[in-house]
């Protein structure tokens, strides 16, 4: 019985979930390098939303094609960043504004340029 296998191509689209990977540890330090900790709802949203980010994107780079609409999940999370800060009313205050809004809206675009990753279906006997 034959089984399709699919193969990775190396693009810059594969790097994609990287980058993510690399915008969730950013979430992670960002209250202590732009001080804004005394503020404990964007710690909790913090605390919470990126180590989701970062499991997220581990998952895209380890799951197969059929599988890629885990990917979509960090779109999510980051139209989620970039509200959370008028949800929370600190709008006003410009670090973390615009900390998350620049955070989410880079994690919806590499969410949806992951999406063109290449890859190759092979039928191994």
């Amino acid at each position: 019985m034959a089984s399709d296998v699919y193969v990775r191509r190396l693009s810059l689209f594969t790097l994609m979930p990287l980058v993510q990977f690399g915008l969730g540890l950013w979430l992670l330090a960002s209250p202590y390098i732009l001080q804004f900790t005394l503020y404990s709802e964007q710690r909790m949203n913090i605390g919470l939303v990126a180590p989701m980010v970062i499991l997220f994107a581990l998952m895209r780079l380890a799951v197969g094609p059929p599988w890629f609409w885990v990917g979509w999940v960090n779109a999510l999370f980051g139209i989620w960043l970039a509200v959370s800060p008028f949800a929370f009313g600190l709008g006003h205050i410009n670090s973390i504004m615009l900390n998350f809004v620049i955070v989410g809206i880079a994690l919806i675009v590499t969410s949806a340029l992951a999406q063109f990753e290449p890859y190759e279906t092979r039928s191994e006997a």
